[in-house]
């Protein structure tokens, strides 16, 4: 899932995480939330499900946001709250 067309932005930085715990039916919803933090262009998120493994890859731009950051608003995601 991408900003726009899918390409890369000149400057882009990779962020590969592995997650677990995504609630069922949610991958889309944590992709666009993903996808609207500052920096973020595209998301590809693996659901550990089916044999994929649970991996997330993340292109952004660095001097719009950190890979600190990104992970605490993976962490601070709602559905992910108990």
């Amino acid at each position: 899932m991408c900003k726009g067309c899918g390409c890369s932005a000149p400057g882009e930085a990779r962020l590969v995480l592995r997650i677990t715990g995504v609630p069922k039916g949610s991958k889309q919803a944590l992709e666009q939330y993903l996808l609207d933090l500052p920096g973020v262009n595209q998301v590809h998120l693996h659901m550990p499900l089916f044999g994929h493994n649970g991996q997330v890859k993340l292109d952004y731009l660095p001097e719009k946001t950190t890979p600190e950051q990104i992970t605490a608003a993976m962490e601070s995601w709602e559905p992910w709250r108990w």
